[in-house]
């Protein structure tokens, strides 16, 4: 059984509102009880006063009486609003109760009968897309055009049943966007593209010492050799989006050293493919 997305999405926007309409009269009903049982104590206290001065001054006089049992009066009403406030306090939290144990079991109803859909990928096997938590894929050996190394991907979640297809496509096609992304980024290269020039630059003579040797390293190098870096970039990361509820991208991450998921320097080349696999964008990110 599916629910629909649509359905979802309102019954989930009404269940907020009640909760705030519960929340708005929570907060009301205590002020009003706090407010009453506060000023029938301070009116209690003000004509105890006045009934012991009238009974200091004049004795037991009729006047005395009154002020007395207004005061007894007053002192009654403040326990009667303070067992009130009690018991109106109680049912206020008895309903939230009742409220959270609903809407946990309405959370729970839809997680158990959202539609999950299991993908197939050539890289990565038999994996289960949810819609509300997207997918994640990783893989510590994965080999593409000759050079093998790990691989972090995510789909992200709300994709629409029709697209999830489209994303098995593109993940099955990451070997061509790979050699795509390599052969676009050494053609910048050769064109003096300011934003691969400042990611070389910012590797090589920017970064701190630290860095340098890590990336000196991992290239074999002993000196400064910018195509020796661009044949090194490594395919770290990948994102399947759906870019503005529209069309999916795909969005490759690369840097020559990583680490856990992570570029060494945090800095990367991001290249971004749309659903025909046309290069759409780049760009230097950190």
């Amino acid at each position: 059984m599916k629910h629909n997305d649509q359905n979802i999405d309102e019954i989930t926007e009404e269940f907020e509102k009640i909760k705030g309409s519960l929340d708005e009269l929570i907060d009301l009903q205590r002020q009003k009880a706090e407010t009453a049982g506060k000023k029938a104590t301070i009116y209690g206290v003000l004509w105890s006063a006045v009934a012991a001065v009238i009974y200091l001054f004049a004795g037991a006089k009729w006047y005395f009486w009154v002020a007395f049992v207004i005061a007894l009066v007053l002192v009654a009403t403040s326990i009667f609003a303070n067992t009130i406030l009690k018991k109106k306090l109680k049912s206020i939290d008895d309903s939230t109760k009742r409220y959270e144990r609903n809407k946990s079991a309405y959370d729970d109803d839809i997680g158990q009968n959202t539609p999950r859909y299991s993908i197939v990928t050539k890289l990565f096997g038999k994996s289960t897309y949810d819609p509300q938590n997207g997918l994640d894929l990783e893989s510590e050996e994965i080999t593409l055009n000759g050079r093998t190394h790990p691989l972090h991907g995510a789909v992200f979640e709300e994709l629409p049943d029709k697209e999830i297809k489209k994303a098995v496509k593109l993940i099955d096609a990451l070997e061509e966007l790979d050699a795509k992304a390599r052969e676009f980024i050494k053609t910048k290269y050769e064109q003096k593209d300011e934003t691969i020039l400042d990611y070389i630059e910012l590797l090589f003579e920017d970064l701190p010492e630290v860095y340098r040797k890590k990336l000196y390293k991992k290239l074999n190098l002993t000196q400064r050799d910018d195509m020796s870096l661009l044949k090194g970039l490594e395919l770290g990361n990948f994102y399947v989006d759906f870019e503005d509820e529209e069309s999916l991208i795909i969005t490759l991450d690369y840097a020559p050293v990583w680490e856990d998921g992570i570029s060494f320097c945090d800095y990367i080349i991001a290249v971004r493919f749309d659903e025909e696999m046309h290069i759409l964008e780049y760009a230097m990110e950190s």
